[in-house]
């Protein structure tokens, strides 16, 4: 919510360094966030992967760039998060719902990447990274430079992964889960009395390899060395991206930030001989404007507005998602009061609306399909309820609840056809209802010189929850099993529970 520790707000936050996790072997930056309490992987391949937050992935997991909501169009199994650590400080992962200030889609959590700092005035830095791995046979390098002359600074960072493919500790191999990428970021700032800017820019390319189970029928086994996937079945992702980040300063107690970026994401499939055939760009333009003021000693409030601009474009000869503009606005107020030095409460309240306005795409939803051209407006709201009590020397005690929306995705809402990353026909449904999450959080933590103990449970009721439901044996499209889009209410319940001791201090 803002910039205070963690321990002083009651949401379940934890903070990530990228550079020492990396250490550890990961390979992307889903890795890296999967190695916390509570959070798993969705993977086809140890590329293509994202984060399941307490069972929730995809569009209900919310990611943000510079504050920005960032979409890879990751509602598919084999679409991944497609990002890497390439110059980011850290990453703020919130568990649970955080729809108060960012809307629908924060259902699960929040993945919060945050771009490395500059260097100190008057300072000049080159770093080079390189990273081996035995079981991929693969090598990623990064480098950068940065300077920082006191009125501004700026920053060029690069980086290549190139990896074979996958094998265990018994060389048992993962046909075709090799992948590669490229990325360049470049970053301008500056810093006045009143007026703090930095602004970047990225581009990367990705390719992964996908899996399938009768991958071997598919593929023909090359040299263990090889990457090449020119004839084997890939993702491809070409992605800009543009973005601002701005605080104004009104006042000692009162400032404004304001972040804009713009988006092209570019999805390609390559079904193997370097076919083309699957090419979507989505293109994003966005803001994020906050105010915030510091009333006393004890209260604090933020106003919170975003608007986001997304058009889907089907450029290939395949389809699986119609043209579509959306669009998606929201305001919210969040009210925090210090009853003392140890005993916070958090209040918030919101509301929005997205539009989902698809368009006639030729072979996917023209006059002889079953799902027609449609607009679907949805209104939504969201509030929010928490309270922290911070003992500075060994407590640390959180409860929130707070109700959380997801409206259907493109994919959930007009899909009808075959997705051959899947082998399923699916078929969406316009007229699913919003997803509503209804949740409840506790979380306790006690540290002392020698242990660490935490103890999470929490509640979640999902109302129209959206799933993919598989048709009957005799529900086949040319021999392709058929699945159906449809919605019940769920209920989700848990507890994480984590120890570390340490035996010997100094």
């Amino acid at each position: 919510f803002r910039s205070e520790a963690s321990e002083e707000n009651s949401m379940h936050t934890i903070a990530l360094n990228t550079d020492s996790l990396s250490k550890f072997g990961a390979l992307t930056l889903a890795d890296i966030i999967a190695k916390q309490q509570g959070v798993n992987l969705l993977t086809t391949g140890p590329a293509i992967s994202k984060p399941v937050i307490r069972g929730s992935s995809g569009n209900r997991v919310l990611v943000l760039l510079s504050e920005l909501k960032f979409d890879n169009q990751q509602w598919q199994e084999e679409h991944g998060l497609g990002l890497s650590t390439m110059g980011t400080d850290r990453v703020e992962l919130i568990i649970g719902p955080a729809g108060i200030l960012y809307g629908s889609e924060a259902i699960g959590g929040v993945i919060n990447i945050i771009e490395e700092l500059p260097p100190e005035i008057g300072t000049k830095l080159l770093d080079i990274r390189f990273q081996s791995h035995s079981n991929t046979f693969g090598n990623s390098i990064q480098g950068g430079y940065k300077t920082n002359n006191g009125k501004s600074w700026w920053r060029l960072r690069t980086n290549m992964d190139n990896y074979a493919d996958y094998s265990d500790g018994n060389k048992n191999r993962v046909l075709n889960s090799r992948f590669k990428g490229y990325g360049i970021k470049t970053s301008w700032g500056f810093n006045n009395n009143k007026w703090r800017s930095v602004n970047h820019f990225m581009s990367t390319y990705n390719q992964f390899g996908f899996i399938y189970n009768d991958v071997y029928s598919f593929i023909k086994t090359d040299e263990r060395w090889s990457r090449t996937l020119i004839n084997n079945p890939s993702h491809i992702v070409f992605l800009n991206i543009l973005s601002s980040e701005n605080t104004i300063i009104l006042s000692p107690l009162s400032k404004i930030k304001f972040n804009y970026g713009f988006q092209t994401n570019q999805r390609l499939e390559n079904e193997g001989g370097n076919n083309i055939s699957l090419n979507m760009l989505l293109l994003t333009g966005q803001y994020n404007l906050k105010w915030s003021r510091q009333i006393n000693d004890k209260n604090y409030l933020v106003i919170s507005n975003f608007i986001v601009q997304e058009q889907n474009t089907n450029l290939g000869a395949r389809k699986i998602i119609p043209n579509a503009i959306l669009h998606e606005g929201n305001i919210s107020m969040y009210f925090e009061s210090r009853l003392n030095k140890s005993f916070i409460l958090e209040y918030g309240i919101g509301g929005g609306e997205k539009l989902i306005v698809t368009r006639l795409t030729p072979s996917l939803n023209d006059e002889k399909k079953i799902i027609h051209p449609f607009n679907k407006f949805s209104p939504y709201y969201t509030i929010y309820s928490g309270l922290t009590w911070y003992e500075r020397k060994h407590f640390n005690l959180k409860f929130n609840v707070a109700n959380g929306v997801r409206i259907p995705n493109l994919a959930e809402l007009s899909s009808n056809g075959l997705h051959e990353g899947t082998f399923v026909y699916e078929v969406g449904n316009p007229s699913l209802k919003n997803e509503q999450l209804y949740s409840s959080n506790l979380y306790l933590n006690y540290t002392s010189k020698n242990i660490n103990v935490i103890l999470s449970p929490f509640y979640n009721h999902y109302k129209n929850f959206v799933y993919l439901n598989p048709g009957n044996e005799f529900d086949k499209w040319y021999g392709f099993p058929k699945a159906y889009y449809v919605q019940k209410d769920v209920n989700q319940y848990g507890v994480e529970f984590n120890i570390i001791t340490s035996l010997f201090t100094t």
